[in-house]
């Protein structure tokens, strides 16, 4: 018993049309953000997302949230610097705005 291509095809067929029906609701979630602005809208789709599935893994949203995730990151990545330093210069930070001595 072999797998039925024709019926693959069909199935793919129909979830791509089904998909471009719908892309413009789709399209402005599920696309790299170009500027910030775009990046904190993704970010704050991205939490209503996340409180809408809370902890359910197995959520049929999460290969959305996956996705939208890994725009956010790469985006991060390519404009925002981390900070350097070493855990004694976060503790000292830490310290001075705590003013601890």
């Amino acid at each position: 018993m072999g797998l039925d291509i024709r019926g693959f095809d069909k199935m793919t067929d129909h979830i791509l049309e089904k998909a471009i029906q719908h892309w413009d609701y789709i399209a402005p979630i599920v696309h790299y953000p170009m500027n910030k602005k775009e990046y904190e809208m993704l970010v704050a789709r991205l939490d209503e997302l996340l409180d809408f599935v809370g902890n359910d893994e197995k959520h049929p949203l999460i290969g959305l949230i996956d996705v939208i995730s890994s725009f956010i990151s790469s985006y991060e990545a390519m404009h925002f610097q981390a900070p350097t330093g070493t855990g004694i210069d976060a503790l000292k930070y830490l310290m001075e705005t705590h003013d601890l001595h």
